[in-house]
């Protein structure tokens, strides 16, 4: 994921949620689930999508080496909603449709009524591109320090056996 240009989402898609907001929907999740998030945010990942509990929230994740968003799917068409939640999509608006470095997540509700979806949330997450600048950085000067050691002890030791 680290290798795609900046400018781009970066999305995991799951089916089983990778977080859960309730403690009934902890036995739900993706297996590895903290595993999984930790290697998802060291390679790049902005979000990770989920479904199967079908009930629909964003939080962010936590503890990890940069902020990563889980986004959970609620039911779009299936007559399986969960706890009063109506039937929901979410929509995921990134590049020319936000601001620049921003991910909107749209929740959209069915209205019975009006037999559409409405607009029901807003959430908006900004993915941290500076912690791939530092580590790219950090990398290119640790390779820099690396070689740099070689080349004086391979000189001292040259000059070493010359001096011999």
């Amino acid at each position: 994921m680290r290798q795609h240009h900046a400018t781009l989402a970066r999305v995991v898609v799951v089916h089983q949620p990778i977080a859960v907001t309730r403690a009934e929907d902890e036995p739900n999740r993706l297996r590895g689930h903290a595993a999984a998030l930790q290697r998802w945010a060291e390679a790049g990942a902005d979000l990770v999508m989920g479904g199967h509990i079908h009930l629909p929230y964003v939080m962010p994740a936590q503890s990890l080496a940069r902020p990563l968003w889980v986004v959970q799917a609620g039911t779009a068409v299936s007559s399986r909603v969960r706890d009063g939640s109506p039937n929901s999509v979410n929509l995921l608006r990134w590049g020319t449709d936000t601001a620049p470095g921003c991910c909107r997540i749209e929740q959209w509700d069915y209205d019975a009524d009006d037999r559409a979806f409405r607009l029901a949330e807003v959430s908006e997450v900004r993915p941290d591109r500076a912690w791939l600048r530092v580590r790219v950085g950090r990398i290119v000067f640790l390779l820099f320090r690396f070689f740099l050691s070689f080349d004086l002890e391979s000189a001292a030791s040259s000059e070493v056996r010359q001096d011999a």
